[in-house]
């Protein structure tokens, strides 16, 4: 976390800074609350803290991965699913080796299809982004990626761990 951020937050717990990033995202926050950091950087500085605060309601963990997580932190699968995708988005050889991978998970056509609609929309995304992990906050990548996430069954996600795992997410 940069000194900038970890200064704007203070004392903060997760919950104040994830409520101050909602706020921000729906114009709702007072300037006096921002302490100089973006919209952006709050609900950047929201999703490093997620998987330190050990969140245990679903939605936390649901939110698009706004920004790389330190390698020695604590994350949400659905983070390291999109932390994947996010490195494998560019070359198509290895998104399409990771999809493969993904989708021998994933019992529904319709969801596998969408995780392959998810990957190419993000490889778009990312070209045009300034900021490679604002492509993740595409809401068609997110929509169609968190379908197929909540579509994996129980006993299938191990394989989804070892999945992320063996590709070095």
């Amino acid at each position: 976390m940069s000194v900038k951020a970890n200064k704007a937050k203070g004392a903060k717990d997760y919950r104040a800074v994830a409520h101050l990033a909602s706020a921000c995202a729906t114009g709702n926050a007072d300037a006096a609350d921002l302490r100089g950091l973006s919209r952006s950087e709050w609900a950047r500085l929201a999703c490093v803290m997620v998987g330190a605060a050990d969140v245990s309601d679903v939605e936390s963990s649901l939110s698009p991965l706004l920004t790389k997580i330190p390698e020695d932190s604590r994350v949400p699968l659905y983070y390291v699913l999109q932390q994947m995708l996010l490195h494998s988005a560019l070359h198509a050889s290895e998104r399409n080796r990771i999809l493969k991978a993904l989708n021998r998970l994933q019992p529904s056509a319709e969801r596998r299809l969408s995780l392959h609609c998810a990957a190419e929309r993000l490889s778009i995304a990312l070209k045009r982004a300034a900021f490679p992990y604002d492509a993740l906050a595409d809401e068609s990548v997110q929509r169609q990626l968190w379908g197929w996430f909540q579509a994996i069954p129980g006993a299938y996600v191990p394989g989804l761990l070892e999945v992320c795992a063996f590709h070095g997410a």
